[in-house]
């Protein structure tokens, strides 16, 4: 029999999780690791925006990678693509913010929301970016049922600011919706070379001192800072430029 999960249940995991008031969160989701839930999206939306308090900010990823060069990006309309019915959900919030990069955007609730909006839009990772801006604020980055290797795209902007050697800056023309009008605009994405196929994010996690980790019931949720992320991250990546990307046996 699958197991169900209630909002009660998914409280205590998002507690176990440090989830408290005034946290700034940065949230990367599987529900599938929950089972059965037992209720809705919008009331998974409450309980963060409960947790969190008035001075708190939830925010999600809603990247969009289907739009091409003949397209445009309206942050008002535009769906993601890969991040989960959680993160589609928060999109169509009425509260919600999002920002203006046409690859790398995310959606926000909360006191900081509006802050999202100042990011540089021309640059999906690296400096100005959405997620430099997460480091300044030092959010807390929750896993919930997933791991690094599927979820966490902030090691992407980690491995920009290291300037890995097995990835390089493209610009890409896009067009954004502002105000109904379709703007064209050069947007600099840091691409992995051809010949990398994979990365293995998880290898980050002996590294990070302060992990928290909480077992769902078909499989794990992680939470961490960004800074510390961000530091234990970098020193690696100095230290072996191909650590996520090196083949080993058993992988």
């Amino acid at each position: 029999m699958i197991k169900e999960t209630s909002i009660e249940d998914m409280k205590q995991h998002l507690i176990a999780l440090g989830v408290s008031k005034g946290d700034n969160l940065l949230v990367h989701s599987s529900l599938f690791s929950f089972g059965r839930i037992s209720f809705n999206l919008n009331e998974l939306i409450d309980l963060f925006i409960d947790l969190i308090g008035p001075n708190g900010t939830l925010f999600v990823p809603t990247y969009t990678f289907q739009i091409t060069e003949n397209d445009f990006y309206d942050p008002l309309k535009t769906h993601s693509e890969g991040l989960g019915v959680f993160s589609e959900a928060v999109r169509k919030h009425e509260k919600m913010v999002r920002s203006f990069c046409p690859i790398h955007n995310h959606c926000a609730i909360g006191k900081q929301a509006n802050n999202l909006l100042l990011t540089n839009a021309k640059y999906s990772l690296g400096a100005n970016s959405d997620f430099d801006f997460f480091n300044q604020l030092n959010v807390k980055i929750i896993l919930l049922g997933s791991d690094f290797h599927n979820s966490c795209t902030y090691l992407h902007h980690v491995e920009a600011v290291a300037s890995v050697p097995y990835r390089k800056w493209l610009k890409l023309k896009r067009n954004i919706l502002i105000n109904n009008e379709v703007n064209e605009m050069i947007c600099h994405y840091f691409a992995r070379n051809n010949d990398i196929n994979n990365t293995h994010f998880n290898r980050i996690i002996p590294h990070l001192e302060n992990l928290i980790t909480v077992d769902a019931p078909y499989g794990k949720s992680y939470s961490i800072t960004s800074q510390e992320l961000h530091k234990k991250a970098l020193k690696q990546l100095i230290k072996n430029p191909y650590l996520f990307v090196e083949p080993e046996e058993n992988e």
